[in-house]
């Protein structure tokens, strides 16, 4: 896979990833009580803000030039990379010790209504993530 089609693709899933957020966001903001005299204005900023992502690997799709990067980023992505990584080893001993059974609960069995939106939308996030990641392998 090239960088323009993984740059597509990363275009496609930020904007599914981003849809039921933002609306979410919105619905909630258009149900305060006590919402100010302009708030769509800020609906609207939100909006704008959030098309910056897609909008920015769209663009990187329909560019026919060649992406450069120096050392120094190349080393910069490097470290960022396993700094995540370590920050996620670090959190690992938790995850794996909330699966055991603690009284008469377990995170493995939770007790739970009917799947949301916002279940919907961490799917989402995740599969944009993944998309993202799948575009950095390939500027690598």
């Amino acid at each position: 896979m090239d960088i323009r089609r993984a740059a597509l693709i990363t275009s496609i899933a930020c904007v599914l990833g981003l849809l039921m957020p933002v609306w979410n966001g919105l619905q909630r903001m258009a149900a305060l009580e006590s919402k100010p005299p302009g708030w769509w204005i800020v609906a609207v900023i939100v909006i704008l803000f959030s098309a910056i992502p897609p909008v920015f690997y769209f663009s990187l799709y329909r560019n026919e030039g060649t992406l450069r990067f120096s050392r120094r980023e190349q080393s910069l992505a490097l470290i960022t990379a396993l700094m995540l990584g370590v920050s996620q080893s670090i959190r690992l001993p938790q995850l794996v010790g909330s699966l055991a059974y603690e009284g008469a609960t377990s995170v493995l069995t939770p007790e739970r209504g009917p799947w949301t939106f916002g279940d919907s939308s961490t799917v989402s996030g995740i599969l944009f993530d993944a998309a993202y990641s799948t575009l950095r392998e390939r500027n690598e």
